[in-house]
């Protein structure tokens, strides 16, 4: 069971309210850190990278989960390029 999970998202989403509801009826014990990032938009892609790039280089969870609601798939259609899904297949996380 981890310690600590990572939560890479936006700060005003409903999905990160779902995930913390749900971390802390689960377990609350569980710390979490929040990477604030948008994850819509055209510079998305580049700001979900740079966090999860952030939380190999801190190393202050044991899981990452990278979280996003619904939306009009033309708003996150970069999210689904080759190169940065490469990206984030290399994430060093867990560690």
């Amino acid at each position: 069971m981890p310690r600590t999970i990572g939560v890479i998202t936006s700060r005003d989403a409903a999905a990160l309210r779902d995930v913390l509801t749900t971390l802390k009826r689960r377990n609350p014990s569980i710390g979490v850190v929040l990477y604030p990032v948008p994850v819509q938009g055209y510079r998305a892609a580049e700001e979900i990278a740079s966090a999860l790039a952030l939380a190999g280089r801190r190393k202050d969870c044991e899981v990452l989960l990278l979280v996003r609601g619904g939306a009009a798939s033309r708003t996150c259609g970069h999210l689904t390029r080759r190169s940065w899904l490469a990206r984030c297949a290399t994430a060093r996380c867990p560690w």
